[in-house]
């Protein structure tokens, strides 16, 4: 160490030259010059990663040398020592500063004065998307997804979401490390690769034991109940599709009951509520590299269309709507609520929570479609999905929601067409343009006989009317302009 350090002091003294400069000075242009060449060197191996996974533009034959090249590096321990950095930077004392008395700032290389926390903060992050694309150049070992999951927690606690943005970029890429590694590892097994994580016995043992532990602060819970969702999905996966072939009957029907486990923490949590609200609409998600966000939204994509396709996540999604509809008899709402008792109120919390993912699951849907609409292209399990959720919405809430989702999906000519050939189609009951013109010419006929009344005031418009009229209208503009010019004109 004291080597590395004399060696660091000459190289800072080539580059500023420090005579004459107070000790404090020289020690924040040492820091600042080290942590200049670490992050270089994390720039380089972000480079070389987005090159394999990213760059469509490379020659092939380079880009196969730079994944083998890679594909050493990892299978040598570069992503456990990756992992361990990341910790040890999450763990410096105080306040990210360093050993007790550490320096606060360092001396950048242009000369700036720049808090030294925050220089480690833009490091664990710039990590933690190696970590993301390193998943897609080798997968992950179920030793190293131990490691990444107790990571996810360690970054996530006492963490404020509103406020400490970077570190907020932190917690959920490397969520996204771990749904990534899983979805990709599922996803690609066949009789030629195996899944790597699924014929680990032990290792699925394990992981279901932890996905179950509960964590402490909201993030915590948010983020692991997002794991619980993705991990319930690999489960589904990786037996119906027979990799888990030693798996016997009864270890089967165990195997059931660990994904209705995950399936019901997850749900509990309202795992698609935190994914919008606390990911995907923050100013630290949108404010993230373009590539990364596209490759988050993807995987989002793969993992909602897989869960969807499964049998148990389909029969999860209907025993939802069916709960959702039955809470809606006892629901109280906002206008209310005020003169509510107690109890009064204790019963509408308990219909909320019981409501709240149905309408959540729609956001969800509407939060990635809306920003990636190419994913809806020849999506058949999503446009079943969403023929499904357009029946017997018996409340304005969840056809509201309804609506704002399809108004998403139609972003594009493609998803335009298919929503409107949806409320033009005689099977579904609830939902429909005619349904639309309808209430429009009620309401306009009302208006007009309160009008032509002497004195008399305009009719009662009520909430769940005018939102979802409000809603319908939303749809059919983002239909009309999107839509195809000559289908239009018809």
């Amino acid at each position: 160490n004291e080597v590395d350090c004399v060696g660091l002091l000459m190289a800072a003294h080539q580059e500023w030259g420090l005579l004459g400069r107070e000790p404090l000075e020289i020690l924040r242009l040492a820091a600042g010059l080290w942590f200049t060449e670490r992050r270089s060197l994390i720039a380089t191996l972000q480079l070389l990663l987005r090159a394999v996974v990213l760059d469509e533009d490379l020659e092939a034959d380079f880009v196969a040398d730079i994944r083998e090249y890679l594909e050493g590096l990892f299978k040598n321990g570069l992503r456990e020592r990756l992992t361990t950095l990341i910790k040890e930077l999450n763990h410096e004392e105080p306040v990210d500063c360093g050993v007790c008395g550490a320096e606060p700032y360092v001396i950048d290389s242009r000369g700036a004065l720049v808090g030294r926390s925050h220089v480690v903060q833009k490091e664990c992050l710039s990590l933690c998307q190696c970590l993301v694309l390193s998943c897609l150049v080798v997968r992950t070992s179920s030793h190293e997804m131990k490691g990444l999951y107790s990571l996810l927690k360690d970054c996530s606690s006492g963490l404020n979401t509103t406020q400490e943005i970077v570190k907020l970029q932190i917690a959920y890429t490397l969520m996204f490390v771990i749904l990534i590694s899983l979805m990709s590892d599922a996803l690609t097994g066949s009789q030629e690769m195996e899944s790597l994580l699924a014929t680990d016995v032990a290792f699925r043992q394990n992981f279901q034991q932890q996905v179950m532990e509960n964590g402490a602060g909201e993030l915590v819970a948010g983020v692991t109940s997002v794991i619980c969702l993705t991990w319930a999905v690999f489960m589904m996966l990786t037996s119906t599709s027979g990799m888990s072939g030693l798996v016997s009957l009864s270890s089967t029907s165990a195997e059931h009951s660990s994904i209705r486990q995950c399936l019901d923490r997850a749900f509990g949590h309202n795992v698609f509520k935190f994914l919008v609200n606390q990911v995907l609409r923050t100013p630290a998600f949108q404010s993230d590299d373009d590539d990364m966000v596209f490759m988050y939204r993807a995987y989002l994509h793969k993992l909602l269309t897989s869960f969807l396709s499964q049998p148990l996540g389909w029969e999860k999604v209907k025993e939802l709507r069916d709960l959702s509809m039955i809470s809606f008899d006892s629901y109280y709402y906002e206008s209310t609520y005020n003169s509510m008792d107690d109890d009064a109120r204790d019963q509408q919390k308990v219909a909320q929570s019981q409501t709240e993912p149905f309408i959540s699951l729609m956001d969800l849907v509407l939060a990635i479609y809306e920003q990636e609409p190419e994913l809806t292209f020849d999506n058949d399990v999503l446009w079943n999905f969403v023929h499904f959720m357009s029946e017997e919405h018996t409340n304005y809430l969840t056809l509201v929601a309804f609506l704002n989702m399809i108004c998403g999906l139609a972003s594009n000519e493609e998803g335009a067409r298919k929503v409107y050939q949806l409320l033009q189609s005689k099977t579904t009951r609830s939902v429909g343009w005619q349904t639309l013109f309808n209430s429009l010419n009620v309401y306009d006929q009302q208006f007009k006989q309160s009008l032509e009344s002497t004195g008399a005031l305009l009719p009662p418009f009520l909430e769940g009317d005018a939102r979802a009229l409000e809603a319908y209208l939303k749809v059919l503009r983002k239909v009309m302009e999107n839509g195809n010019k000559i289908e239009k004109s018809q």
